[in-house]
């Protein structure tokens, strides 16, 4: 019973993580021989000027979600923002 309250809830949960038409999933593709991350910086972006410390990703050549491309070849799809934010209940 118990494991199907989430799909009550979330009447499309059935068809979340499924590699298939029509089904929502979130993919990687990248080799595990190269990938890694490059050496910390810091970036001046915030409000006011202030800074954070960022590193950039390597090795991870495509990702999609919700089976929309946001990175291809390694570089970011530009206007790229599939997904929603859900915040706690």
């Amino acid at each position: 019973m118990e494991a199907h309250r989430p799909t009550r809830r979330v009447p499309e949960a059935h068809r979340r993580g499924s590699i298939a038409p029509g089904s929502y999933a979130d993919l990687v593709a990248f080799d595990p021989d190269t990938v890694g991350v490059s050496p910390l910086r810091r970036i001046h972006d915030m409000p006011g000027g202030a800074d954070r410390v960022v590193s950039d990703p390597y090795g991870i050549e495509h990702v999609w979600v919700n089976g929309q491309a946001i990175r291809r070849n390694g570089t970011p799809v530009d206007d790229s923002a599939p997904g929603r934010f859900v915040r706690p209940s």
